[in-house]
């Protein structure tokens, strides 16, 4: 090699380190095979790089929070503050729909289904409780266990 004034190596003034490794290329097929990663076209958990659109999970947890702060704050359920509720959850679950996300199960479940408005107890659903009965071959119905729904 050869050295400049400096005493550096010409190949280092150039950009070139020495330390450095060549950059080989492997195809396509090596690629995944490399490190212990298996065949297989499942990942395993945890190994993943998060949320596909945050953004969208960002703006649908908006819209959800504005959705119950309209409903909270008006002193009395007048249509205004309903409708824009209902604008706000049917904005959230368009968002979804298009993007092909899932809403978490806890806000799915405070959802009307038929008109899209949030189910807040005393303000906007009934609260009740109802008995499921379970039927067996030979036993009379029996109540098995009590079920809290709203009712919109």
């Amino acid at each position: 090699m050869e050295t400049t004034a400096d005493g550096e190596a010409a190949s280092a003034a150039a950009g070139v380190s020495e330390a450095q490794p060549p950059n080989t290329k492997r195809n396509s097929k090596e690629k995944g095979r490399a490190g212990g990663v298996s065949k297989g076209k499942g990942k395993a958990k945890g190994k993943g790089k998060g949320l596909k659109h945050p953004e969208a999970y960002n703006r649908m947890n908006f819209l959800y929070q504005a959705a119950n702060l309209v409903l909270e704050r008006a002193s009395e359920l007048d249509a205004d503050s309903l409708a824009l509720s209902r604008f706000y959850i049917n904005d959230m679950q368009t968002i979804a729909k298009r993007l092909v996300l899932r809403i978490a199960p806890h806000i799915k479940r405070n959802i009307c289904t038929e008109c899209n408005t949030l189910l807040k107890p005393g303000i906007t659903a009934k609260y009740r409780t109802r008995g499921v009965y379970t039927t067996h071959d030979f036993l009379v119905h029996k109540m098995h266990t009590y079920v809290c729904m709203y009712v919109c």
